[in-house]
């Protein structure tokens, strides 16, 4: 599994553009969420993600500068956008159905969909848990009312239903 995520459009799911007013807030935003992805990434453990932001948004050329992070490689796109990047590394991919884009723009979506990948919404990728190894049945506890509906329900169907002693598999 590989993940392209479409760094600015994952940043504005945290706050909307306005709350970036002053350039230090902004800088200091994307830095927390390249950390963020970077400790998310850990516990799922992809073979590469591809964290992309738009170059052309940076104001200080020292920004764009592409950096590596085990397998997270932060890119800032120079001469076009993040999603013509991200669209052209799907295409290269040898195997696109291997790598999910994590992005809410719908014209991106459906083009990396196009080209093979899947496309997973951000408000998802945020809630991602690492899937347990162990464990393959979660702990579930229902309510007593629900349980009670629950024994209402099959107590009526049993009375309804007649099963043959000789197969018990026949309703």
């Amino acid at each position: 599994m590989n993940y392209y995520i479409d760094g600015y459009n994952l940043l504005f799911s945290f706050a909307p553009k306005t709350a970036f007013s002053e350039e230090k807030k902004f800088q200091k935003a994307r830095e927390k969420l390249i950390f963020w992805v970077q400790a998310k990434i850990k516990n799922l453990k992809p073979a590469q993600t591809l964290l992309v932001f738009d170059g052309i948004m940076q104001k200080n050329t020292w920004d764009q500068v592409n950096l590596n992070f085990e397998n997270l490689m932060i890119i800032y796109t120079a001469e076009k956008s993040a999603d013509l990047y991200l669209l052209e590394e799907i295409a290269k991919a040898k195997t696109p159905q291997e790598i999910t884009l994590v992005t809410n723009d719908l014209k991106l979506s459906l083009e990396a969909r196009a080209l093979g990948a899947k496309v997973q919404k951000t408000h998802s990728f945020l809630n991602l848990k690492k899937p347990a190894a162990v464990e393959e049945h979660p702990d579930f506890t229902d309510t007593k009312s629900n349980l009670k509906r629950l024994h209402r329900i099959f107590s009526l169907k049993l009375k309804k239903e007649k099963f043959s002693e000789e197969d018990p598999f026949s309703f």
